[in-house]
């Protein structure tokens, strides 16, 4: 057995063939069990499309009642009542916003089923 074994062409520098080979090998099925993720892809890119629609709508949810809440309270101060505004208009912002989310979840899911298969007539399937 050498001591130094011989370095295979675009091995990178220091390694042995073997070692090379055993990198080309764990590279490959890196390659294979990640196909279609590169962040071009279009897998990849609905897939990080649906990460910030989520991470939107999570913001959406949170800080329009937040912001609405803080100006009643703002309100409440101003014109020295309890509070009545912080209250309604929390309240309001809620009902608007989870409104508005089932309103976007229906039109969507419209729109997704609309080319589904348990969507079709008989006479489109054959």
């Amino acid at each position: 057995m050498e001591l130094h074994e011989r370095r295979e062409e675009g091995a990178p520098r220091g390694a042995t063939a073997r070692q090379h080979s055993a990198l080309s090998t764990q590279r490959s099925w890196l390659d294979d069990r990640f196909a279609g993720t590169s962040a071009t892809s279009p897998r990849s890119r609905e897939v990080q499309n649906g990460f910030g629609d989520g991470l939107a709508k999570a913001f959406e949810l949170v800080l329009t009642p937040t912001i609405f809440g803080l100006a009643g309270f703002g309100l409440d101060r101003w014109l020295g009542l309890t509070p009545l505004f912080t209250i309604v208009l929390t309240v309001w912002a809620l009902i608007v916003v989870s409104y508005m989310t089932w309103f976007r979840y229906e039109a969507e899911m419209r729109r997704v089923e609309e080319g589904a298969v348990w969507a079709r007539t008989r006479r489109e399937s054959l």
